[in-house]
């Protein structure tokens, strides 16, 4: 594998991690009315 390959690879799985976190938190905060901090 190249580090070309490689780089897209890292990069594609991050915004996969930034898009599933920022997913969960609008979950919590507007499906399941889960107040972070009281």
């Amino acid at each position: 594998m190249s580090t070309r390959d490689r780089n897209t690879l890292l990069l594609a799985f991050a915004w996969l991690v930034a898009i599933a976190a920022t997913a969960g938190s609008l979950y919590y905060s507007q499906i399941r009315h889960f107040i972070p901090c009281e």
